[in-house]
């Protein structure tokens, strides 16, 4: 039977996500939040990371990948990620997320009305009645993540 790891390292993401060494690097450094098992302190320690900071990183390889830039990339699921984590939500509940943001690609901070980092659910017709709710003053675009093909595609990298 086939398992996935549930604790990876720097170079086990590397080597499995295909993701180039410099690139991941400056990505931990500059834009993706610490990981949730370990952080790397000085010469010869690693980085630990679990299983949704992989999907984290995948999403952001993609995002970045599909020309959203880097800090906005960042800070979007930076926000996601404190929302998931906050909430401990199953990952069978987290299937489709929305990140609505202003057409600057600026997201909302805590402090504005309406704010709303991002939208997790566990099928299309839920997101939407979601949206729907959402205060429409602020949202100018919504960017909507197949969050299940993300996590299938890091599973299948990772199994053994």
């Amino acid at each position: 039977m086939m398992k996935v790891i549930p604790e990876m390292t720097t170079f086990e993401i590397e080597k499995r996500l295909g993701i180039k060494r410099d690139r991941l690097k400056e990505w931990l450094y500059l834009f993706l939040p610490d990981p949730s098992i370990q952080v790397a302190e000085g010469k010869g320690s690693k980085n630990i990371f679990d299983l949704f900071d992989v999907y984290v990183i995948k999403l952001f390889e993609q995002m970045v990948d599909f020309g959203f830039d880097r800090f906005y990339a960042s800070e979007g699921l930076g926000l996601f990620s404190s929302l998931i984590r906050a909430k401990g939500v199953d990952m069978s509940e987290c299937n489709w997320a929305a990140f609505p943001y202003k057409k600057d690609g600026m997201y909302i901070s805590e402090n504005e009305v309406g704010y709303t980092p991002a939208l997790i659910a566990p099928d299309l017709p839920t997101l939407g009645k979601d949206l729907a709710e959402e205060d429409p003053l602020w949202v100018e675009e919504i960017l909507i993540v197949n969050f299940m093909k993300v996590r299938e595609e890091v599973d299948l990298s990772f199994e053994s």
